[in-house]
């Protein structure tokens, strides 16, 4: 009875860490299928900075608001990822360069998916992704060495 906690605790880690590493290839699937992927000319329909106070610590986090539209074959669509990555945290000079590179009314180049034409982004980077595949490393060996009792107890 006493090896269920570690054989849990050692899943645990590995989903975890699974889950990591899917983000972060997922990410990286995108990123290489999408340098075929057309691009159309859109819209900035609402570009601005959202901010929120975190009520525990008092810390401000700032993420870009980005809204813009764009056609594929008569169909209109609207979006909002900047990059593949989508909706993302950033510092506050970061967020503001974002906004006033794509003001309210400017014309945008959207790159987007011509198999789901509504999965489109501005721009062509990964951000961010490099952290998932850290902690989903660290995830999966701590979770294999739980799971195959190589850590001491």
């Amino acid at each position: 009875m006493g090896d269920i906690e570690p054989r849990i605790i050692g899943a645990i880690f590995t989903f975890i860490g699974l889950f990591c590493l899917y983000v972060f290839w997922n990410g990286y699937r995108i990123f290489f299928a999408s340098r075929n992927w057309p691009t159309v000319t859109g819209e900035v329909l609402e570009s601005r900075v959202k901010t929120r106070t975190d009520s525990d610590t008092g810390a401000t986090g700032y993420r870009v608001h980005m809204l813009y539209s764009y056609e594929v074959e008569g169909q209109p669509y609207k979006c909002g990822a900047v990059t593949i990555a989508g909706d993302q945290r950033s510092g506050q000079k970061r967020a503001e360069a974002s906004v006033a590179k794509y003001p309210v009314g400017a014309s945008v180049s959207v790159i987007y998916n011509p198999d789901r034409p509504g999965e489109a982004f501005l721009e062509r980077v990964l951000v961010g992704r490099g952290n998932f595949f850290i902690f989903g490393t660290i995830f999966m060996g701590l979770g294999a060495a739980i799971l195959l009792g190589l850590l001491p107890r």
